[in-house]
């Protein structure tokens, strides 16, 4: 205000009841701590709770499930039904882990996953690497003897060989 000729303090940033204490002739009072303050900080000290709980309760392996639908189900020469699913495997750790697939529904179902060869037909094993999704064509067979008569809930199980740590996601076996 000097630099333009004008008396000081035309301008400021206080409230009320300061400019009447200072035309009193009172000190003005400064709080930092008000009611407001302490809102506001316990606000953000419970969404920062909340977000914190959330990442530390975070699945870090995760499978989704996706029913081919061209054609939904196929019925093979030797009487069995065969069904194909997309499923993709989600790996939030920083290393690369193990996967086994399972699967649980039709009795005596067997599980292929194309294009990889596992050491064990029954149970395939997945390397996925860290922070990584894999996306595989799984193919579900159910023998001719226990055919479903209709639609039933078939369960992916993906298990962490090292770590034990599993997800699973449902879908629906079909017969044609």
């Amino acid at each position: 205000m000097r630099k333009i000729g004008r008396e000081t303090r035309l301008i400021g940033y206080d409230n009320d009841i300061n400019i009447h204490r200072r035309e009193a002739g009172k000190p003005p009072i400064y709080r930092i701590v008000r009611p407001r303050t302490i809102v506001y900080c316990s606000i953000i000290a419970m969404v920062g709770a909340i977000m914190l709980y959330a990442l530390m309760t975070r699945s870090l392996l995760d499978v989704n499930v996706l029913h081919d639908r061209n054609p939904v189900a196929v019925r093979l020469s030797d009487g069995s039904i065969r069904n194909a699913y997309t499923v993709r495997l989600l790996n939030k750790r920083g290393f690369d882990r193990v996967i086994a697939v399972d699967v649980e529904g039709p009795k005596n179902a067997t599980i292929h996953v194309v294009g990889v060869d596992s050491v064990t037909p029954d149970r395939p094993m997945i390397v996925i690497g860290r922070d990584q999704t894999a996306e595989l064509r799984v193919l579900v067979t159910a023998p001719a003897d226990d055919n479903p008569a209709k639609s039933i809930p078939v369960k992916f199980h993906v298990t962490d060989i090292g770590l034990g740590e599993a997800a699973s996601a449902t879908d629906n076996f079909v017969s044609p």
